[in-house]
């Protein structure tokens, strides 16, 4: 599985369209499969899905080189700090302590592809750099109807068209099931002002209903 990952890659396969084919062959993700083979217990392992980011950790993993790879993350939890990534300067790699699956023009082929996708990625977002990033107020609170997977905040900046200054900045809440597999959601997503203001009218609504018994509270109360 991990060569046919590397070899999509190589072909000029899009990290999504990986995740796609990897779900379209019924391949288990990393989780799922522990799970089956009974080294990870977790019941709710088996319904984990292949994601962008597990297919990114795969490519860019010296393990499949033959090289041990150790301190990629770092928690203090006597100080009460959260595990964090480190620094790739700051790893500490063992050559050579396996066999490589993985030939080395492959694999340094694949790293540079992501180099490249991610200077790309930050060249077309670079002129909107001073762009403040809001504050997302429903995060951790929105999941898909559909197939329960949480909601993820997408963020849009484009140029404004006409005479217009400064830049559109557009909010998004997407399901990452249909983002990465299309077939396995239907839903697709929603405006993030659509989504704030069909919350805002539910919490009005709330309020109605409590300021109403409130009332019907005292009137109780004063009767008796």
């Amino acid at each position: 599985v991990v060569r046919s990952i590397f070899q999509w890659r190589v072909m000029g396969l899009k990290y999504s369209q990986i995740t796609r084919e990897l779900r379209r062959q019924e391949i288990p993700s990393p989780n799922r499969y522990r799970y089956e083979k009974g080294i990870m217990k977790d019941p709710r392992m088996a319904e984990t899905i292949w994601k962008i980011t597990t297919v990114q950790r795969i490519l860019s993993n010296q393990i499949y080189l033959g090289n041990m790879v150790q301190g990629r993350k770092r928690a203090a939890l006597w100080k009460g700090e959260k595990q964090k990534e480190v620094p790739r300067e700051q790893w500490s790699i063992v050559p050579d302590t396996h066999e490589a699956i993985i030939d080395p023009d492959t694999f340094w082929a694949v790293q540079r592809m992501g180099e490249r996708t991610s200077e790309e990625r930050k060249s077309r977002s670079g002129r909107f750099c001073g762009v403040e990033h809001s504050e997302d107020i429903l995060e951790g609170l929105l999941f898909c109807g559909r197939c329960g997977k949480k909601l993820i905040r997408h963020k849009t900046v484009r140029e404004r068209k006409g005479n217009g200054t400064g830049p559109y900045i557009w909010y998004g809440y997407v399901c990452p099931t249909h983002r990465v597999y299309p077939e396995g959601c239907s839903f697709t997503g929603m405006s993030g002002k659509d989504l704030e203001a069909s919350v805002y009218e539910i919490v009005k609504k709330q309020l109605l209903i409590w300021e109403i018994q409130e009332e019907q509270l005292k009137t109780e109360s004063g009767n008796n």
